[in-house]
């Protein structure tokens, strides 16, 4: 699974009128730099909490009874801290380099889509609904949790600035 990297620098981010916010945040004083530095963590966990939404148990996009996920692959998508390189700050949101071989393997075949098959048995069995399934081969189709979970993280990227800047205004 690819790692998401969110990137602040003159021009980059997750809104194109960076220039107008800078303008008017320099206006009453505000230290950009600063501010988005310290905004960047807030902004992470909402991008981070945007893709574990979307992973089951309890992602609304789930129509399968039988699904068999017990929240270690949510609980693998975290938000690292932010690092300073000078001129940029990042902080990687993704799948946790401490999961298991398994959960980077579920984590790939629910993001992209897959057809896995029985290899030490004949069948692979499932229990859906109360009743037991044996199939040879399932197909499991693309789910874009993180694809969809960065898009909007992307999307939403000014109100949660936004939000932060209103939770913390004015300094401490």
């Amino acid at each position: 699974v690819e790692k998401v990297h969110w990137i602040m620098a003159k021009g980059v981010g997750g809104f194109s009128n960076i220039a107008q916010w800078r303008n008017g945040m320099r206006a009453i004083g505000i230290n950009t730099k600063q501010t988005i530095r310290q905004a960047l963590p807030a902004i992470a966990r909402h991008m981070r909490d945007s893709i574990r939404s979307r992973v089951p148990p309890g992602s609304a996009s789930g129509n399968f009874p039988g699904y068999a996920s017990t929240g270690g692959l949510q609980r693998a998508i975290v938000a690292g801290p932010v690092r300073d390189t000078g001129k940029r700050f990042s902080a990687t949101v993704g799948l946790s380099s401490r999961a298991n071989r398994i959960t980077k393997i579920k984590a790939y075949v629910h993001e992209n889509g897959m057809t896995i098959h029985a290899k030490r048995y004949k069948y692979m069995t499932f229990r859906i609904g109360g009743k037991w399934i044996k199939a040879r081969q399932v197909r499991i189709r693309a789910k874009h949790f993180f694809r969809d979970g960065y898009a909007e993280g992307r999307a939403n990227f000014p109100a949660t600035l936004n939000r932060y800047m209103r939770m913390n205004w004015p300094p401490k």
